[in-house]
């Protein structure tokens, strides 16, 4: 039976903020103001818990949430099976963008224009075909081919308008976006890029209005989380389906973390949203994640977005004394991996913590920054690990440890490795629940003692075996058959319905527990693949949803920030995110060698401003 919506309360947690309550509850199309900290994932997972729990969201009906990262996605969507249970779980969908575009494009694809049609094996390409360099030769002298060529030309230029929209305003750029179409023709090439797919996408729908009705009769409701990164061909796909629906849609999002401009993120997507789907704005005023030093230096980076930023609350703990961020200057590069190395050594046998809890961020050019430091944490005793670096091609390390494959073998892996984890039998046995639809106690218990004959099992084989990259790389496969195997995994997880993503996923899950198979023990093996040992090392970019105690900027600098101009609003963006991923202190670092600070120093500045002080070394 639903619960009387007056009745409900939060599921899992003590409370939400007024604010999120009231958004959980809100009827209508929401605007949900979250900044870092704010508990984006959980507030999401309770909205859901309240349609569903309630009845607003019937059966069959379901939720549908899209997210931008495939983590995310899969993070959000496990959230919410802990709290609504495995069987009502079944119930929200949770994928990315890219996933989304492109179910619904394979789905109705036959509902194209012949002209537009694309063959139904067609190939995803990260990059068109033609760029816009050749494009712009074909219309214009060359020299005047600068600033809107490449893949600007698609994202900037082509991006922000439909296809075969009547309705589109005669502009300067007409004949070169029919012809950037014509010579990267899906037709004729079978080649499609995540912008392709996003366009004809939402022109399938537009062609056939059966399909929106369809979707919008599955999907009552509608959750965008990281809503400031949406492309127009994005947002004009999510208008096609559901503006002016009865479909209620919550965006979530924060425009002080919009930098995903140069992959053609628009400017103005809250205002367009608002003034398409008539949303009502919420604002959370919670930081549950930083210390309250570092809320407040966020605060000055945030009034430097937008003059009318609300003040946050920190309603996290402060565990250290002293400074919560500073700035260290070097001469040379050598001098500063030396220092900092020392540094996050001393203070890990000083706090108890572990190299995991310390993230080193970089604006680009992460391999570049491996080679220049991991000698000198070597020297200490301590590992850098590049999450940014493609295990295989297409699955960086972020995304393979993040990834719902690695999220429930791991697992497995250290039970049968001998590990007494309830955190790992807990993950695994939500998997097989909601693999057999269990959703009674006499079922759940027959789930577990059938894993834990297995592991009894696993366990005296394993023991037996010391490690090696043949015997990894069969462990990963004895979990996976037993989990359900790569059907299950394609059925479960909407991202892996791509079946090169699957694929891919497998193949890169044994490569890395193959190379960590050097270590003497198993459960060194899986802690050593986790990374508990190991400093992160990724791009401010790529650093978006994590946190970590510590949070280590390399580079602020003109030349490892060479497009920034004074006042650039991408920019104090991108200084806020990596701020923003810190639990309790942030250092900033810059060597001289690495390049000059004239054309950052309004980002110095803001950290001046917030009485960051600096620290020769």
């Amino acid at each position: 039976m639903p619960e009387p919506t007056d009745e409900w309360t939060p599921v899992g947690i003590d409370d939400l903020e007024p604010a999120a309550m009231d958004a959980v509850r809100h009827p209508g199309n929401a605007h949900v103001k979250a900044g870092p900290g704010a508990g984006k994932s959980e507030f999401l997972a309770q909205r859901a818990a309240y349609l569903l729990m309630t009845g607003q969201c019937a059966p069959p009906q379901r939720i549908l949430a899209i997210s931008f990262k495939k983590d995310a996605a899969d993070n959000l969507g496990k959230r919410v099976r802990t709290r609504v249970g495995p069987v009502v779980g079944r119930r929200f969908v949770s994928m990315t963008f890219d996933a989304f575009a492109k179910s619904m494009l394979d789905r109705f694809r036959l509902c194209l224009p012949p002209e537009h049609r694309p063959i139904g094996n067609y190939e995803w390409i990260k990059v068109p075909n033609v760029r816009g360099e050749a494009v712009l030769e074909a219309h214009r002298p060359a020299p005047e081919v600068t600033k809107e060529a490449g893949l600007d030309f698609e994202l900037r230029v082509v991006g922000p308008h439909r296809l075969n929209d009547a309705d589109r305003p005669a502009g300067h750029h007409d004949e070169e976006i029919a012809d950037w179409w014509s010579r990267n023709d899906p037709v004729q090439t079978g080649q499609l890029t995540f912008f392709m797919i996003n366009r004809l996408a939402e022109l399938a729908q537009r062609a056939s209005a059966p399909l929106g009705r369809a979707v919008r009769a599955s999907f009552p409701y509608v959750f965008v989380d990281e809503f400031q990164d949406t492309t127009y061909a994005q947002f004009d796909l999510l208008e096609s389906l559901f503006g002016g629906s009865d479909v209620v849609v919550t965006a979530v999002g924060d425009e002080k973390q919009r930098i995903m401009g140069w992959a053609g993120a628009r400017p103005d997507a809250f205002v367009q949203f608002a003034s398409s789907f008539g949303a009502e704005a919420f604002t959370l005023r919670l930081n549950r994640r930083s210390s309250t030093g570092l809320v407040a230096l966020q605060h000055v980076v945030a009034v430097s977005l937008d003059s009318e930023s609300p003040a946050v609350e920190s309603s996290s703990t402060t565990t250290i004394d002293g400074d919560h961020a500073w700035i260290w200057r070097f001469s040379r590069r050598r001098d500063e991996a030396e220092t900092i190395a020392a540094w996050i050594r001393d203070d890990v046998a000083e706090r108890g913590t572990v190299p995991g809890d310390y993230a080193l961020l970089v604006r680009q050019k992460s391999e570049q920054a491996e080679g220049e430091i991991s000698d000198a944490f070597a020297e200490v005793g301590l590992r850098v690990r590049n999450d940014s670096k493609d295990v295989v091609p297409g699955v960086p390390l972020q995304d393979l440890l993040a990834s719902p494959l690695t999220g429930v073998v791991l697992p497995l892996l250290r039970l049968m490795a001998g590990a007494r984890d309830p955190g790992a039998w807990t993950a695994v046995t939500e998997h097989l629940t909601w693999l057999r639809e269990v959703d009674d106690d006499v079922e759940r218990r027959q789930v577990s003692e059938d894993l834990g004959r297995h592991v009894d099992r696993w366990r005296q084989s394993v023991a037996r075996c010391p490690p090696n990259e043949p015997r990894a790389r069969s462990l990963v496969d004895h979990a996976s058959d037993y989990l359900g195997g790569p059907a299950t995994f394609r059925s479960i997880h909407p991202a892996y319905r791509d079946k090169w993503l699957l694929d891919s996923t497998v193949d890169a899950l044994r490569h890395q527990l193959g190379r960590c198979s050097s270590m003497p023990t198993w459960p060194g093996v899986f802690d050593h693949f986790a990374g508990r040992d190991a400093v992160s090392l990724l791009t401010i970019h790529k650093s978006k949803g994590l946190e970590y105690d510590t949070v280590i900027m390399l580079g602020l600098d003109d030349n490892t920030w060479w497009s920034h101009r004074r006042d650039d609003r991408e920019g104090a963006s991108t200084l806020f995110v990596a701020i923003s991923r810190a639990k309790q202190r942030m250092l900033f670092s810059h060597a001289h060698t690495r390049g000059a600070t004239e054309r950052v120093s309004d980002l110095y500045a803001l950290l001046h401003s917030a009485d960051v002080r600096e620290i020769i070394q």
